[in-house]
């Protein structure tokens, strides 16, 4: 993995975004460019990709959030929380033959050391397409949901799973 790097997410790489959501969703999942320039201008220090020499084979998108209040799928993100309790994990995707090489790992491992720099007690993210066993490999574990958390984390489809792991 010496030709891979990890390094922040930048405006021109929003299509390279899209062309790997594309490759890894169903068109139910697809997020828009806006939803996707949202999320960087909002939290630009939370957002990384994944290059094997220049191109883009995967990307993860966080952003500070409350803990009882994830963002809806496809939206655009048009202010933080003043007071977030959470770095909320909106999303991971690889190209599908970068799947088992490790490059999700190195994301998953800016993405911690991002919310050590933020500080913040909880880390977050909903589960799909059947990942829960993935990200209980990094500490995640289902969470208790109210009806209003409930009906944002349907918005992301029937086997979504809110997912938290307090750090400590």
């Amino acid at each position: 993995m010496r030709e891979l790097t990890i390094r922040l997410m930048r405006p021109n790489d929003i299509p390279a975004l899209e062309s790997i959501a594309l490759a890894c969703y169903p068109a139910d999942f697809f997020e828009s460019t806006r939803a996707f320039q949202s999320k960087l201008e909002q939290s630009a220090s939370s957002c990384f990709v994944a290059c094997k020499r220049t191109q883009v084979v995967g990307y993860l998108i966080a952003m500070p959030a409350l803990l009882s209040s994830p963002p809806l799928l496809n939206t655009e993100t048009k202010t933080l929380p003043a007071d977030p309790d959470t770095l909320y994990l909106h999303d991971l995707a690889l190209m599908p033959d970068c799947r088992g090489t490790g490059i999700g790992a190195a994301l998953v491992a800016a993405f911690f050391a991002e919310q050590m720099a933020f500080q913040l007690p909880n880390a977050a993210l909903v589960a799909i397409q059947n990942s829960a066993p993935y990200w209980r490999r990094y500490g995640f574990a289902p969470a208790e949901t109210t009806i209003d958390l409930g009906d944002k984390i349907a918005s992301y489809g029937r086997d979504a799973s809110y997912m938290v792991k307090a750090m400590g």
